[in-house]
């Protein structure tokens, strides 16, 4: 999403969640290493995860967790790292969801808003496609577009876009 609040975690759970009852191999990565909320969308512990697993901290075998839908897991945030960005953009990184493609059919990336940091161009950048989130009137055509420009500068691939928090008695 461009901003805040917009809807982008519950629509990267929604997903996982849809694409396991669909009947495959789903892990959910919470990437959001400034302000996590998959771990709260769950009901499970924010440590140990991503964070603590990229800096040694933590295996993954022990971060990772099945969740009561069968066929989902979730690696939720870590601790809150000083160097979000720089740990995305590591190689380390890279190599961990390399070797999770080897054990899931469909790797979930929550991610922190494009125009707040750098983090979401990094993930965008590396990942196989990119779902956009516009929360209905919470973001101008303009800043929209500057997101999805600064995404597309990073090479990203578009899957497409979900207008979120829509008020369909106010917009039927």
């Amino acid at each position: 999403s461009t901003s805040p609040g917009e809807g982008k975690s519950m629509v990267a759970c929604n997903l996982a969640l849809s694409l396991a009852q669909a009947g495959r191999r789903v892990i959910l990565l919470d990437a959001d290493l400034r302000k996590p909320k998959v771990h709260q969308a769950f009901g499970m512990p924010q440590e140990p995860g991503l964070s603590n697993v990229l800096v040694g901290n933590a295996k993954a075998s022990e971060s990772v967790r099945k969740t009561s839908t069968p066929g989902l897991w979730v690696l939720p945030s870590g601790r809150i790292p000083p160097n979000p960005a720089e740990l995305l953009g590591s190689q380390r990184f890279h190599d961990f969801v390399g070797s999770l493609r080897q054990h899931f059919d469909w790797i979930v990336i929550d991610s922190p808003p494009v125009m707040a940091v750098a983090d979401a161009s990094v993930l965008a950048n590396f990942a196989t496609g990119v779902v956009f989130v516009v929360g209905s009137e919470m973001t101008s055509r303009h800043i929209a577009r500057r997101a999805i420009e600064q995404l597309n500068n990073s090479q990203a691939k578009f899957f497409g876009a979900v207008l979120n928090r829509v008020d369909l008695n106010r917009n039927a």
